[in-house]
C-alpha cells in the first residue's frame, strides 16, 4: 500500500472512530482515549501493511485533529442548543394549541409535520417548527415504543416516539443547560 492512501486511510477511518469514541466516553476524557486507541490501531496496521511510521504518524495526527475539530464543533453547537432553548420553548408555548393538531395535549412529531404544512405559517413559523423537531426528544419524553424485525436478518430494533407536553416545554431550558453542564463540565453564563 503507498504511503499517502494509507495516510489518508489512517485519518479518515481513525477520525470517524475517534469522534464516536470521544462522544461516547464523554468530553474530558474521550480525546485522549480516543487519540490514544487511533494510535495503537494505525501502529498495528502499519505493520500489517508494511508501511514506515512515518506515514502511520501523519495520519494519526489528522485523525486527532478531525476528533478535536469534530469535539469542539458539538460543543458550538450544543451551546448553541442551550442559548436559544428558552426562545424555542416560548415558540412552543405560546403555540402549544396549534402545534398540538389532534388536541391530546401532546405534541409529537406526527403533529409537528402537519403543524408545517399550514399555508398560515410564516418563514420564522416553520424554522421554529422544524426546531422543535429536532429537539424532540431532549425536550419531550417517551410516549410510546415500537420494535421492529427485520424480516431478512432477523434483526431487532426498539424504536423510541417521544412527545412533549406543556410541562416539557416549561422546562426544556433548565434540562438543556443541565446535560450541557453534566456533559462538558462547566457553567455557561
Amino acid at each position: 500500500m503507498s504511503d499517502p492512501i494509507f495516510v489518508v486511510l489512517v485519518a479518515a477511518i481513525g477520525g470517524l472512530f475517534g469522534s464516536c469514541l470521544h462522544l461516547s466516553l464523554g468530553w474530558r476524557s474521550g480525546f485522549l482515549i480516543s487519540c490514544g486507541s487511533i494510535a495503537f490501531i494505525a501502529g498495528l496496521a502499519s505493520k500489517m501493511a508494511e508501511v514506515n511510521a512515518l506515514p502511520a504518524a501523519t495520519g494519526v495526527v489528522l485523525a486527532c485533529v478531525v476528533v478535536l475539530v469534530h469535539g469542539v464543533q458539538y460543543k458550538h453547537t450544543f451551546a448553541m442548543t442551550v442559548a436559544y432553548a428558552p426562545q424555542l420553548s416560548r415558540y412552543g408555548l405560546d403555540n402549544f394549541d396549534r402545534l398540538d393538531v389532534d388536541k391530546d395535549g401532546i405534541i409529537t412529531l406526527f403533529d409537528l409535520w402537519d403543524a408545517a404544512e399550514s399555508p398560515w405559517n410564516s418563514r420564522e413559523d416553520l424554522i421554529m417548527i422544524r426546531l422543535l423537531e429536532r429537539q424532540l426528544a431532549r425536550i419531550g419524553h417517551v410516549i410510546d415504543t415500537s420494535i421492529v424485525v427485520s424480516p431478512m436478518s432477523t434483526g431487532v430494533v426498539t424504536v423510541d416516539h417521544h412527545g412533549m407536553s406543556v410541562s416539557d416545554l416549561e422546562n426544556y431550558p433548565d434540562k438543556i443547560r443541565s446535560l450541557y453542564e453534566q456533559q462538558f463540565g462547566e457553567k455557561l453564563s
